[in-house]
């Protein structure tokens, strides 16, 4: 079972809201006192007056009422109190690097407007280059609206970001807002997605270069900053998705279930569309789970020492790494005759090598959307290898055993792996 989350001091502020503790005290209080004043009426109605007993009565359900109405209101605020903390607790848990990348997106153009202000221009702009289509795409704004994308091509943009140096533009360039004249400068920043940045100045001159470079390199701090920040947060949620898969393999002892588990995990941490595993002997293997819904290898399916990814990989004992992967060009990825609703785009295939008894198993991974899968997470995944290839020897171990235990009432299933035949 995964142990609760704490909660947050907001959280914990509105579970133990001492409000909520009164007015339960308060609401016993007032349903006891009723229930006293009316058993009391009773009690003494031999010796009290007709209108002095009907009074007592009214008084007592009156009593009653308001105490019933403050229970359950007190249930309701409980119920919201507990909503509350719930949706904390699942936003703490899945907010994930979405919620992260969006924060970083706010805070990067409070710093770009920031930066405008402080440089006294009219419009900032950080710009991302589509290399393949040969343009510059406006992509963080500060000031005026949006300038469309622009080509590359003649254009002032192209120049600076072809040479990497910032360029003056005392003419105005035709993306400027209101004739402004307009400063590019490129940023170094590897591996982020902005690459130019520029200030524009309508009406005035522009400032010197002095002042010009020290707008852009805060900036370009700020976004170096927030990459690091970008990697950091990626490295811990990947090992955070690493131990999930360490601790929930050994949980499984069945061959069948653990491969199940192994694909699905693998598919998980790789962000792919799907994933299979098979067992591998003789120079030949047999699918035994598949995760996701591409379609393609079936568990059961046998491939033979040639003629597939999985069968390359496991014969050359080396992971193999496909991308872009184009229909009629590439083999297949199990056997022939897979059946795929969505073919993969890219492929990963991974012999898993358990000491000196060689491979005795094969882990593909793919993607039926990028055209490729994410380098660091691949190492991750063959770090993996032996430690998974130990446990699926294993489950085989104690498939064989069980195979030739004394027969037990129920289905079974027997496949030839089971045995090492």
């Amino acid at each position: 079972m995964r142990p609760t989350p704490p909660l947050s001091a907001a959280g914990r502020a509105a579970h133990q809201q001492p409000g909520l503790r009164l007015s339960s005290r308060r609401a016993r209080r007032g349903l006891l006192a009723g229930a006293l004043f009316y058993l009391a009426s009773l009690l003494l109605s031999p010796w009290l007056p007709g209108p002095v007993i009907a009074g007592a009565g009214l008084l007592a359900a009156g009593v009653l009422a308001y105490g019933g109405w403050r229970a359950g209101r007190l249930a309701a605020e409980r119920g919201e109190a507990l909503r509350r903390i719930r949706e904390e607790a699942a936003r703490g848990r899945e907010g994930g690097e979405e919620v992260r990348a969006s924060r970083r997106l706010n805070e990067l153009e409070a710093a770009l407007e920031r930066v405008r202000r402080n440089a006294g221009a009219s419009r900032a702009i950080l710009w991302e280059i589509d290399e393949e289509n040969a343009r510059a795409l406006p992509r963080l704004v500060a000031g005026t609206a949006n300038p469309p994308p622009v080509a590359l091509a003649g254009d002032p943009l192209g120049w600076a970001w072809s040479e990497r140096l910032p360029l003056r533009l005392e003419a105005p360039p035709r993306w400027a807002a209101e004739a402004a004249r307009a400063w590019v400068r490129p940023l170094d920043a590897a591996g982020t997605r902005y690459a130019l940045f520029t200030l524009e100045y309508a009406g005035e001159a522009l400032p010197g270069s002095g002042a010009l470079e020290d707008a852009a390199s805060f900036l370009e701090a700020f976004v170096r900053m927030q990459g690091r920040e970008a990697l950091a947060a990626a490295a811990h949620e990947q090992l955070e998705r690493v131990l999930e898969v360490l601790r929930r393999l050994p949980r499984e002892t069945d061959a069948l279930a653990f491969t199940r588990e192994l694909a699905e995990a693998a598919c998980r941490l790789i962000g792919g569309t799907g994933a299979a595993v098979a067992v591998w002997h003789d120079e030949a293997g047999e699918v035994l789970a598949v995760a996701g819904r591409d379609g393609g290898p079936a568990p059961g399916a046998p491939f033979g020492a040639r003629g597939s990814e999985f069968a390359l990989a496991a014969r050359g004992v080396t992971p193999l790494v496909r991308e872009n992967r184009k229909l009629g060009d590439e083999l297949p990825v199990v056997a022939e005759g897979e059946r795929w609703l969505a073919r993969p785009r890219s492929l990963a295939v991974i012999p898993l090598l358990e000491g000196a008894q060689g491979v005795v198993g094969v882990l593909g991974v793919w993607s039926a959307e990028a055209p490729r899968l994410d380098a660091h997470a691949l190492e991750v995944l063959e770090a993996l290898g032996p430690y998974a290839a130990f446990h699926l020897r294993q489950a085989r171990l104690a498939a064989a055993q069980a195979a030739v235990a004394p027969p037990q009432p129920g289905p079974a299933a027997p496949r030839r792996w089971l045995s090492g035949e």
